[in-house]
């Protein structure tokens, strides 16, 4: 079954004071590209969240988000005030010598607390218990996500059947109007050779072989069977294959010379029309399957 990669999953935990949540939005990438925004006390897990993430998805551009909110006053951030006074008597020297006799201690209060070490945090690395549950937790956002995208791939494969059946028809219907534009060709070439040469002076048999050769390059019955064999290949892989994404945009190329030749070869006004529907159709095809993984 193949797979969008748009998509959205979600997962969340509490434990020991603690909600942990799990964001992961996908959207249509060339590759995998992978960027992952976590607290730096989960930093430790990134290279194994990175490795999940791609044993799990193949192509995307995949952003996943974590988030800890505290919700436990035992995990409070605890205001180092040693350190705190330290920085703040520093500042105040340092302004004294700047010329500042008085400083406003408020604004040395705020910028003291954004200062390294003037806040601890218990449990600030994430216990081994919770780095546990956040990989179980994001197992659960991956599947969630893969969920989201096989959904919408499903309907992605509905309308690519659909388009591709359209062009299947569209040729059969050429084949209505083939007969009638090879027969008003000839004419044509008859009635403009009868109006600019005698008609004693043509010789017929070059005349027949002439139209022949003529009739030939305009033949445009193995642009047909291309085309069919072209959608059928495509069926296929979008049925069978793990990741048919790149593979069908290939088919689709094929396609689209196929269709192009037809049209260039018709040299009738119906065929022509069915061609732009039939190229219509194709581009509707090309941007499903550019979000296709």
């Amino acid at each position: 079954m193949i797979k969008s990669m748009t998509g959205y999953g979600s997962a969340e935990y509490q434990l020991e004071g603690k909600t942990v949540r799990i964001e992961i939005r996908s959207l249509n990438s060339k590759g995998l590209d992978i960027n992952v925004r976590i607290p730096s006390f989960f930093s430790e897990l990134e290279q194994i969240i990175r490795k999940k993430l791609n044993s799990e998805i193949t192509r995307g551009k995949i952003n996943v988000v974590i988030t800890r909110d505290i919700t436990g006053a035992e995990h409070v951030p605890r205001v180092n005030k040693e350190i705190v006074a330290s920085y703040i008597d520093q500042m105040e020297v340092a302004g004294r010598f700047a010329g500042i006799e008085k400083p406003d201690r408020n604004k040395l209060l705020r910028i003291a607390l954004s200062l390294p070490e003037s806040l601890s945090s218990k449990d600030l690395s994430g216990t081994e218990k919770e780095q546990n549950t956040l990989m179980k937790c994001l197992e659960k956002a991956i599947s969630e996500l893969n969920a989201f995208r096989s959904q919408e791939g499903m309907a992605m494969q509905k309308e690519v059947e659909t388009r591709t059946q359209n062009i299947l028809n569209y040729l059969g219907t050429i084949l209505e109007h083939e007969g009638s534009r090879i027969e008003a060709v000839r004419k044509r070439i008859i009635q403009n050779l009868k109006e600019t040469v005698n008609e004693g002076d043509i010789d017929m048999n070059r005349f027949q072989q002439e139209i022949i050769y003529y009739l030939e390059k305009m033949d445009i019955s193995e642009e047909k069977s291309r085309l069919v064999n072209h959608c059928d290949y495509l069926m296929e892989i979008m049925k069978n294959e793990d990741v048919p994404g790149k593979k069908m945009l290939f088919v689709i190329q094929e396609m689209g010379r196929e269709i192009n030749t037809l049209g260039s070869k018709a040299g009738e006004f119906n065929i022509q029309k069915l061609v732009v529907q039939m190229k219509d159709e194709l581009e509707k095809i090309r941007e499903q399957t550019m979000n296709i993984e």
